[in-house]
C-alpha cells in the first residue's frame, strides 16, 4: 500500500499538479501577449520568450508524465530563460512607467507654470480696469455726474466697494504667484518697527472711522531695531490688521512685541470672535476660509499665507492662538538688528555715486554747496539712502542738506536759510514722515516748499496718508535714478514758479496805484492850493516819493533800508491825513538804531495801508494807528496795532495760513516773502470792534 502512494504521489500527483500549473502559466502568457501585441511592443519579445520557454517545459512535462520519460527531451536551460525573460518584461514595465510618470510631472509642472501664468497675467490686466470702475464709481459719489438720491448713492458705493475688494484680490493673487516661483525679491534694511506698525496703524485707523473698534501700537519707539523689508513688513502688518478687523465687530485691536534671543516677536491681538480649534490648524493654507463669510469678510483666502511665507522670507516664523468668543492673536518673529543698534556703513550699490564731500552720521546734519540755483533738504534715518541722494543731487548741481530724523528737518526749516524741496522718509524714528509733513504744512504751503515723500510701499491708501499729510509727490524705493531726477526738477521748478509769483505779487504793489486813491489824493492837494498853498507844495512832496516808490521795480527782491520804509509809510500817512484830518490818528514808535538796518520793500507800508483802509475808515469816527519799530536780540521787531473794526474769525484763520484772496495780495504777500527770506510769518490778533495787532519779528541785518 505504501510503495502504491509512493508511486502514485512521485508520478500521477506531483506531474499533474506541475501540468496543470504550467498550462494556467502558458495560458496567462499568451494572453499578455496578445494584449502587448494590439497596445504596443513594451516588452513583447521577453513575452514571447517566456511563452516559447513555459512551453517546452510543458512539453517536457507531458512526455515526462505520459511516456513516462525519466530524462529530459531538451537541455535543462528553459526554466531559467522563462525566469529572466518574466524578471526583463518586469523591468521594462516599471522603466517605461517611470517614464510615463516623470512626462507627465513635467506635463504638470508646465500646466501649473501656464496657470499660475495665467493668473499673473489676468491679475494685471484687471488692474487697470478695477482703477477706472473704482475712479468712476468714486467722482460719482463725489458728484461728478451731478446730485444722487440716496439710493443711487448706495449701490455707487457698494459698487466701490467691490471693486476695492476685487482689487485687493488682484494683488494678493500677484504676490500668491510670485511667492510660489520664489520670484519676490527682500531688500532687508534697518528698521524701526514702531514707525513701520504705527504708519500701517495711522492708515487703519482712518478706515474704521466710525466703528466701535480702538486700534492701538503698543510697540514702543526706538527701542527695537529689525532687519526687515519695509514694503513687506507692512504688507504683513495690513493682512494681519485686515484679518483682525473682519472677524472683530466690537472691541480692540493691539500691537505688541517682546524680544527674545535674537528675534524680536510681534503679537497682533484682537477680540473678535475667535478661530475654531479644528480650523486653527488649516488657517495659513492657501483658499482657507472660516466657513461662511459675511459681506464685510470676503475674500479668497489668500492674505495669512502671503503673510506666512514673506515671514518665512525674513527667516522668522509665526503662530497663531485663539480662543471661540474670546479673539485671536498672532505672533511671528523677525530678526533683531546686531546689538539693537542701526547700520553704519555703506553697501556696495552706491559705489558707482562717490561724492567728492565725506559725509559722516556724526557730523549730520550737514549741508554740501555746490553753487547750484536750488537747494534741496533730504531727511532719512538710514545712512545708506542719505550717501546716495546726496551724491546723485550734487551731480546735478543741487545744494543739499541732509539730517537723519524728522526733529532735526524741522529746526533746519526754523532757520534762516531757505530751501527749494524737501525729500522725506516716511519711516523715521522719533516722528514719522508723515507728522513731518503736517507740521511743515502748518508754516509752508505745497507750493512754498513741496514735499516729495521717499516709501517703500506706494499702495493707494499709503499714498492717500502722504497727501493728506500734505506731501507734493511720492516715489517708491528702491527708485531709479531717472526718475528721481525727473520729480526733484518738476518739483524745485513748481517752487521757483511759486517765487516768481512772490515778485511778481511785490511788483504789481508796487504798481497798484489805485485810480480813486490818485483822485482823492490830487482833489485834496488842489483843496489845499487856495487855502494853504505851503501844505498842498508839502502834500506833492509826499505823493512823489509814494509814487517813486511805487514804480521803482528793480527793488521787488533786493533789499532797503528802514529808514526808506518807513520815509514811504509817512508819505502815505501824510496824504491820507490831509484828506481825512481829525478822524485820523497815526502815532510813531521809532527806535533810532533800527533805520540803518535793512529790510525786504513794502513789508510795513501794506500792512499800515490795510489797517487804515479796513481798520479805521469803516468807523465813522476814524480811529488811531500806531507804528512800533524796535531793536533787540539782533532781530527788528514790527507791530502795526489799530482800534478800528478788527477782523472777523473766518477771515483772520485764512489770513494767518495765507489763503486770503479777498483783501488782495498784501497781507499774503508779506507772509510769504517772510517765510521765503526770513523762515518766520506775520503774527495777526484781532477782536471785532475793538481792533487789530499785526507784527514780524525779523533779522538785524545791514
Amino acid at each position: 500500500m505504501l510503495d502504491w502512494f509512493t508511486d502514485f504521489y512521485l508520478w500521477g500527483y506531483i506531474y499533474t499538479v506541475a501540468l496543470v500549473g504550467q498550462i494556467y502559466v502558458l495560458f496567462l502568457l499568451i494572453a499578455l501577449l496578445a494584449k502587448n501585441t494590439k497596445g504596443g511592443s513594451e516588452g513583447r519579445y521577453y513575452l514571447f520568450s517566456a511563452v516559447v520557454s513555459s512551453l517546452i517545459h510543458l512539453l517536457t512535462i507531458l512526455a515526462n508524465f505520459i511516456l513516462l520519460w525519466e530524462s529530459n527531451l531538451f537541455l535543462p536551460v528553459f526554466q531559467p530563460i522563462f525566469v529572466l525573460s518574466l524578471a526583463l518584461y518586469m523591468s521594462e514595465k516599471y522603466e517605461n512607467s517611470f517614464k510615463t510618470i516623470e512626462k507627465l510631472s513635467d506635463r504638470l509642472v508646465v500646466l501649473d507654470k501656464l496657470k499660475d501664468d495665467f493668473l499673473a497675467k489676468t491679475s494685471h490686466e484687471l488692474k487697470t480696469p478695477l482703477n477706472g470702475i473704482i475712479n468712476i464709481s468714486q467722482s460719482l459719489l463725489d458728484g461728478a455726474g451731478g446730485s444722487l438720491s440716496r439710493a443711487q448713492a448706495e449701490d455707487i458705493r457698494l459698487i466701490t466697494s467691490i471693486g476695492k475688494r476685487l482689487s485687493t484680490l488682484v494683488y494678493d493673487i500677484l504676490d500668491y504667484s510670485k511667492l510660489k516661483v520664489m520670484d519676490i525679491q527682500l531688500h532687508i534694511v534697518c528698521l524701526d518697527v514702531h514707525q513701520v506698525a504705527e504708519s500701517t496703524v495711522d492708515i487703519f485707523r482712518y478706515l474704521i472711522k466710525g466703528r466701535p473698534i480702538t486700534l492701538e501700537n503698543k510697540i514702543p519707539p526706538n527701542q527695537h531695531l529689525i532687519w526687515a523689508d519695509e514694503n513687506r513688513l507692512k504688507q504683513i502688518f495690513s493682512n494681519l490688521l485686515d484679518n483682525s478687523l473682519k472677524y472683530t465687530e466690537l472691541g480692540s485691536i493691539s500691537l505688541s512685541c517682546r524680544q527674545d534671543g535674537g528675534f524680536l516677536w510681534i503679537q497682533v491681538s484682537d477680540t473678535g470672535i475667535g478661530i475654531p480649534a479644528d480650523k486653527l490648524k488649516d488657517i495659513f493654507a492657501p483658499y482657507e476660509q472660516l466657513g461662511e463669510q459675511s459681506a464685510n469678510q470676503r475674500g479668497i483666502g489668500l492674505g495669512l499665507t502671503i503673510t506666512q511665507q514673506l515671514i518665512e522670507l525674513h527667516g522668522g516664523q509665526i503662530v497663531a492662538r485663539s480662543e471661540p468668543g474670546q479673539g485671536t492673536s498672532f505672533t511671528f518673529s523677525i530678526p533683531l538688528a546686531k546689538d539693537n543698534k542701526p547700520q553704519r556703513s555703506l553697501p556696495g550699490d552706491y559705489v558707482g555715486y562717490d561724492a567728492s564731500e565725506s559725509l559722516a552720521t556724526e557730523a549730520l546734519p550737514q549741508t554740501v554747496h555746490v553753487g547750484g540755483e536750488f537747494s534741496i533738504l533730504v531727511v532719512d534715518d538710514e545712512f545708506s539712502n542719505l550717501k546716495a541722494l546726496m551724491n546723485i543731487l550734487t551731480l546735478n548741481q543741487y545744494n543739499v542738506t541732509v539730517a537723519i530724523n524728522g526733529e532735526a528737518a524741522l529746526h533746519l526749516l526754523k532757520g534762516a536759510f531757505h530751501y527749494d524741496l524737501c525729500i522725506l522718509d516716511v519711516m523715521m524714528p522719533g516722528i514719522s514722515g508723515y507728522e513731518v509733513c503736517r507740521k511743515i504744512r502748518e508754516t509752508y504751503s505745497p507750493l512754498e516748499l513741496p514735499i516729495l515723500l521717499l516709501t517703500a510701499k506706494a499702495l493707494p491708501e499709503d499714498m492717500e496718508a502722504g497727501f493728506r499729510a500734505g506731501a507734493n509727490d511720492f516715489i517708491e524705493k528702491p527708485f531709479e535714478v531717472r526718475e528721481l531726477k525727473c520729480r526733484v526738477s518738476t518739483l524745485v521748478q513748481l517752487k521757483n514758479s511759486m517765487d516768481l509769483l512772490l515778485k511778481k505779487e511785490t511788483a504789481f504793489l508796487q504798481a497798484q496805484i489805485r485810480p480813486h486813491f490818485l483822485f482823492n489824493a490830487l482833489n485834496t492837494i488842489y483843496s489845499f492850493c487856495y487855502t494853504n498853498p505851503g501844505k498842498a507844495g508839502e502834500l506833492l512832496a509826499e505823493l512823489g516819493v509814494f509814487l517813486r516808490s511805487s514804480f521803482d521795480f528793480s527793488s521787488t527782491a533786493s533789499l532797503v533800508t528802514v529808514e526808506k520804509e518807513l520815509r514811504l509809510v509817512k508819505a502815505y500817512v501824510a496824504i491820507e491825513e490831509a484828506r481825512f484830518g481829525s478822524q485820523l490818528e497815526v502815532e510813531y514808535a521809532v527806535e533810532p538804531s533800527v533805520l540803518n538796518f535793512s529790510i525786504l520793500p513794502l513789508m510795513i507800508q501794506p500792512i499800515v495801508e490795510n489797517s487804515i483802509r479796513h481798520g479805521l475808515l469803516k468807523r465813522s469816527q476814524g480811529g488811531k494807528v500806531s507804528l512800533s519799530l524796535t531793536h533787540s536780540e539782533d532781530c527788528i521787531q514790527v507791530e502795526v496795532i489799530d482800534n478800528g473794526v478788527g477782523i472777523p474769525a473766518s477771515v483772520l484763520k485764512d489770513l494767518i495760513h495765507a489763503k486770503s484772496e479777498t483783501r488782495g495780495v498784501g497781507l499774503t504777500n508779506i507772509s510769504r516773502r517772510l517765510l521765503r527770506f526770513y523762515g518766520t510769518t506775520l503774527t495777526i490778533f484781532s477782536v471785532e470792534d475793538h481792533g487789530t495787532t499785526v507784527s514780524f519779528r525779523i533779522p538785524a541785518k545791514t
